[in-house]
């Protein structure tokens, strides 16, 4: 099973980069938060110890602490995980969206889906409220997990993401993720009526590329932009 195998990858993977023991925290922290002295007794270990872990774990926005009063006494400092830290354990998210996307495909055909993508990301778009100037829509394709830049060369300027967060899914259809979807959005939050994929993380590239059409930009969005040369 393909999908078995890449969990105990990844799962080796992210051990190795916050290590076991703050492996460990996390994992007891699914099940319960609680006081630095309740985690050590838990996994029979110094208190200092532990607290140093799950201060780096805070720092990483994998844990967060906050005070609670339980019983008489003071009050309590307690961690608990993070929406970030579950997500070190993955969420199935990507088979998911393939499933879904599949039988939306068996259910609708290309024609319909491709349509719906494109709909989608338009809904994405009109909720958003961009500030001016051509940089504004940055922050929200950050926030998708696209980790995304400009580029302006020879009079052409280029959108280039440096993620994918659905990145398995277009991989298997990238017609309805990579132009559809990403590209109507893209069009749609930087009122540019023309924007062509020129490369593709789901078809081998390091990066996605889209192209702009410059002229085409609404006069709110022709203001400098943040860019890379």
């Amino acid at each position: 099973m393909p999908w078995a195998i890449d969990r105990v990858h990844t799962m080796s993977g992210v051990a190795s980069l916050v290590g076991q023991t703050k492996l460990e925290l996390l994992r007891l922290m699914m099940e319960e938060g609680g006081t630095a002295e309740r985690l050590a007794a838990r996994l029979h270990m110094n208190v200092s110890a532990v607290r140093r872990h799950l201060e780096a774990l805070t720092k990483a926005r994998l844990v967060e602490a906050s005070f609670e009063r339980r019983g008489r006494g003071r009050p309590s400092k307690i961690y608990k995980i993070t929406l970030e830290g579950r997500e070190v354990f993955g969420t199935g998210y990507d088979m998911l969206l393939i499933y879904l996307t599949g039988a939306l495909l068996a259910k609708l055909g290309q024609g319909e889906a491709v349509k719906l993508m494109a709909e989608t990301a338009r809904s994405l778009a009109a909720g958003i409220r961009r500030g001016p100037g051509a940089g504004s829509y940055l922050p929200l394709l950050e926030q998708l997990g696209f980790r995304p830049m400009i580029r302006k060369k020879r009079g052409q300027l280029s959108l280039i993401s440096r993620n994918c967060p659905v990145l398995r899914a277009a991989k298997e259809y990238p017609d309805l993720f990579c132009q559809a979807f990403h590209g109507t959005l893209l069009s749609e939050v930087m009122g540019a009526p023309t924007v062509t994929l020129k490369e593709t993380m789901a078809r081998g590239s390091r990066r996605c590329i889209h192209q702009v059409n410059v002229e085409g930009l609404r006069p709110a969005d022709s203001r400098p932009a943040p860019y890379s040369q």
